[in-house]
């Protein structure tokens, strides 16, 4: 048996004042069905940043605000305790990807089956079978109950990260736990797929498609899959066929693409600009952003979620 959740998220609302911060919140807790007592207390917290307001409630969230000339900004976290909780992770993360631009989120897969150990797999990682990702490392540490020893088999680093433990010493589940953490444009990417799709399916597919172990052979051919592995993606199959989220070059930001744009077609706009006139222009400017043929990439239309949500201004 397997099951699939959402085990983490973290993100960040822009809002227009601490009304709005209390909204968002007791609109969360209504999604989810739990309590919803929130208070708002004008005290530092860190967050990745500094931030003037601490946002706590009963209920797990940990959050912090702050108000700005351009915006108010609340950073928040929903720890693994509290998502696997949640009674309707399909209209919790529907309103999430609406109201919020996500920073992470992680995923689980339950395998009640245990088809490998993780010695069993550190052994295939240590012989580098693996795809996907381009690191490997395996953490021991002191379990949780009777004193026995624990470890973690951790592929990747950054924004996309794989974890295989026990999840019976972890978290008290006669099952081992596939875990995918994802940060930046990939969680955005995640975000948005699971946001207009069944979750219990979708967070499968997509954890089971972060990854692949294979035998190697001298052509990759030649590969011969896992057969755990194998087991694993037929039963996280969708009718789409596998999820595989693509990687994003980091150096295609938003601030190094307007910095391209004024470097490199800054001068040929400004030629433009000074033969035809401001209104002639504006109206070749206004063509081109429209024109069904210019397609967007998914990270270039997580640009669109991101820029509308923080709701500032374009600077010069």
């Amino acid at each position: 048996m397997l099951l699939t959740h959402i085990d983490y998220y973290s993100g960040t609302a822009y809002l227009k004042n601490l009304e709005e911060c209390d909204e968002f919140c007791h609109k969360l807790a209504d999604l989810l069905e739990v309590r919803d007592e929130v208070t708002i207390e004008k005290r530092d917290r860190l967050l990745g940043e500094k931030f003037t307001y601490a946002v706590d409630s009963v209920w797990g969230m940990f959050a912090a605000y702050r108000q700005t000339p351009s915006n108010a900004k609340l950073a928040f976290q929903l720890p693994g305790e509290f998502c696997r909780r949640m009674v309707n992770q399909e209209e919790a993360i529907k309103f999430l990807w609406q109201t919020t631009h996500p920073t992470r989120i992680d995923l689980a897969l339950d395998d009640y089956k245990r088809r490998i150990s993780q010695e069993a797999l550190n052994d295939i990682a240590n012989l580098g079978h693996y795809k996907g990702v381009n690191s490997y490392k395996f953490i021991e540490s002191k379990a949780c109950q009777d004193g026995d020893k624990g470890g973690t088999c951790q592929f990747g680093k950054s924004e996309k990260v794989i974890r295989y433990y026990n999840a019976e010493i972890v978290h008290g589940l006669p099952a081992d736990r596939w875990e995918l953490q994802s940060r930046g444009d990939r969680a955005c990417q995640i975000v948005s797929i699971l946001s207009t799709n069944n979750v219990k399916d979708y967070a499968g597919a997509i954890v089971t498609g972060s990854i692949d172990f294979v035998k190697k052979q001298d052509t990759w051919r030649h590969e011969k899959r896992y057969r755990f592995w194998q087991c694993l993606k037929d039963e996280t199959l969708i009718p789409q066929g596998e999820i595989e989220i693509s990687p994003i070059r980091p150096d295609r930001s938003i601030d190094r693409s307007m910095r391209w744009l004024r470097h490199q077609v800054g001068p040929f706009l400004k030629v433009l600009y000074q033969s035809y006139g401001r209104q002639s222009y504006l109206n070749l400017m206004e063509s081109i952003a429209t024109d069904p043929k210019v397609n967007l990439s998914p990270q270039q239309e997580s640009w669109i979620n991101y820029l509308r949500r923080a709701n500032e201004p374009l600077t010069p």
